[in-house]
């Protein structure tokens, strides 16, 4: 096997090639290094923002579905609809909890008392 004289590395024989070409090359192969782990971040981050958006999106519409079940059974009717959309999933969430309980005890009273 033949010796190939335009390889740049510290195994060859670069006699003949001089240290500015060999700097050169170094320089660009790191920026060309850099710029591909540059861009394998940049689509990792917008991959990661594009769950984000889609899970904000699918909470989004849980957190409607709890509104109208919220809106419909809150005998107090002490929540607007405008009002529970400027809460948090989580805060809805919780104020949904909370009128379940209370409708869970309310017909475990009615059963124990008529003993349905």
């Amino acid at each position: 096997m033949e010796v190939d004289k335009k390889i740049l590395s510290v195994d060859a024989d670069d006699e003949d090639i001089d240290l500015k070409t060999f700097s050169k090359f170094l320089h660009d192969d790191t920026a060309r290094n850099k710029n591909k782990v540059a861009k394998e971040f940049e689509e990792f981050g917008e991959d990661l923002l594009a769950e984000i958006e889609e899970k904000k999106l699918r909470k989004n519409i849980e957190k409607n579905k709890l509104i109208l079940y919220i809106l419909k059974h809150d005998k107090k009717t002490t929540y607007s609809q405008r009002l529970l959309n400027s809460y948090s999933y989580e805060d809805v969430q919780e104020i949904y909890d909370e009128i379940r309980k209370n409708k869970n005890v309310i017909q475990k009273i009615f059963h124990f008392i008529f003993n349905l």
